[in-house]
C-alpha cells in the first residue's frame, strides 16, 4: 500500500506533473482510447440514497499516451472523525491485466481537482487579481494556498466557509470573509467547493466582474447562473446530462442552449480558442477517474524511479 506520505513525497513541488496529467487524460478521451464505464454506488439499505453516505466504485482502462488500467475506491460518511472522505486507487498493468499497486487516492484527487481550476484559468488567460473560494475543507485550502503561489497578479483571495475553520491562512493575499456576499464582491474568479445544497447562488450575486466560475461542488449555484452564461465547459456529456446537479437537471428538461454545453477536454487538448462572446464562463465538471488513473501512474513511476519503496505491501 502506497500511503498518503509517500504520494506527497513524490509529488513534493511538481505542479506541471500534476497539469500535464490532467491534460492528458483528457486527451486520451477525446481520442477515444479510454473505456469508462458509469460509476457504481453502493449504500446502505437503510439510508437514503441522496445522502452523504455511499461508496462509490470508478473504473477505467485507458491506452494510447498513458497505458494503464483500476479502480478508484470512494467512500463518504458525514461525522466519520477520521474524516468524511476515503479513497483508494487500484491500479492494473495492461499487459496482463495484473494489480501492480494500490494507492492512498485523497491528495490524488484534491490535486487533479485543483488542476481543473488551474488550466480553466489559463485557457481564458485570465490574470486575476481577486479571486473567491467558497468552502474551506481541503480542496478550498489548496485552492487558497496554490493560486497564491502560481498567480502573482492576485491581490486578494477572498475566503468564505459555512463549517471549515481556515483563518490560520489569513495573511497579506488571503482573507477570511464574514459573509458569502463579502466574498463575491469585486471577484473575477469565484471557485466553488463546499458541499453545501440545495443551490443558493444567483448569477444576481456575482460581481459584474466575474468572468469565471469553476463550480467543483456542482450543487452551489442555482439555475440562473447556468442560462445566463455564455458557455458551460464539462467534461463527460452523458454523465452530467444523467446526474442530480442542477445543470443536469437543466440539460434533461431541456432549459438550457445545448450550443453553449461544450466539452473542456476539445479545448484542452487542440489548445481551441473560446468564443469571443465568452465574457462568462462556467466550468461544470464531474470528475474522470482517468485523471486519477493518469496521475497516479506517474506518481507511481517516479516513486520506482526515486526508489521509494519502503512501503507496506497489501
Amino acid at each position: 500500500m502506497i500511503d498518503d506520505a509517500t504520494v506527497r513525497n513524490a509529488v513534493a513541488n511538481d505542479m506541471n506533473l500534476v497539469f500535464d496529467s490532467v491534460r492528458d487524460a483528457f486527451k486520451i478521451i477525446i481520442e477515444n482510447q479510454a473505456c469508462h464505464p458509469k460509476k457504481t454506488k453502493i449504500f446502505r439499505p437503510s439510508t437514503n440514497p441522496l445522502l452523504d453516505d455511499w461508496i462509490f466504485a470508478m473504473p477505467a482502462y485507458l491506452t494510447g499516451i498513458e497505458d494503464i488500467a483500476g479502480v478508484k475506491w470512494a467512500s463518504r460518511c458525514p461525522g466519520n472523525s477520521e474524516g468524511n472522505v476515503h479513497i483508494l486507487l487500484i491500479l492494473n498493468e495492461t499487459i496482463f491485466n495484473k494489480p501492480i499497486a494500490i494507492m492512498d487516492g485523497m491528495y490524488i484527487s484534491l490535486l487533479r481537482t485543483f488542476a481543473i481550476t488551474k488550466l480553466s484559468i489559463d485557457m481564458l488567460d485570465l490574470k486575476p487579481k481577486t479571486v473567491c473560494i467558497i468552502g474551506m475543507g481541503n480542496l478550498g485550502r489548496m485552492h487558497a494556498v496554490k493560486l497564491k503561489e502560481l498567480y502573482p497578479s492576485i491581490e486578494k483571495i477572498k475566503c468564505f466557509s459555512y463549517n471549515a475553520k481556515y483563518t490560520e491562512l489569513a495573511d497579506e493575499k488571503i482573507f477570511a470573509c464574514n459573509n458569502l456576499q463579502q466574498a463575491l464582491d469585486s471577484a473575477e474568479v469565484v471557485v466553488s467547493c463546499g458541499q453545501k445544497r440545495p443551490p443558493y447562488i444567483t448569477k444576481d450575486m456575482l460581481s459584474t466582474e466575474t468572468k469565471l466560475i469553476v463550480n467543483l461542488s456542482l450543487f452551489d449555484f442555482d439555475r440562473t447562473a447556468f442560462t445566463k452564461s455564455d458557455i458551460i465547459l464539462i467534461d463527460d456529456v452523458d454523465a452530467v446530462r444523467s446526474s442530480s446537479t442542477p445543470l443536469g437537471e437543466l440539460m434533461r428538461s431541456r432549459k438550457i442552449n445545448k450550443n453553449k454545453v461544450k466539452s473542456i477536454g476539445e479545448y484542452l487538448t487542440f489548445n481551441t480558442p473560446l468564443p469571443k462572446v465568452a465574457s462568462f464562463v462556467l466550468v461544470n465538471t464531474l470528475g474522470m477517474v482517468a485523471q486519477d488513473l493518469v496521475l497516479a501512474n506517474r506518481i507511481l513511476k517516479r516513486i520506482e524511479m526515486q526508489q521509494f519503496n519502503k512501503f507496506d505491501i497489501v
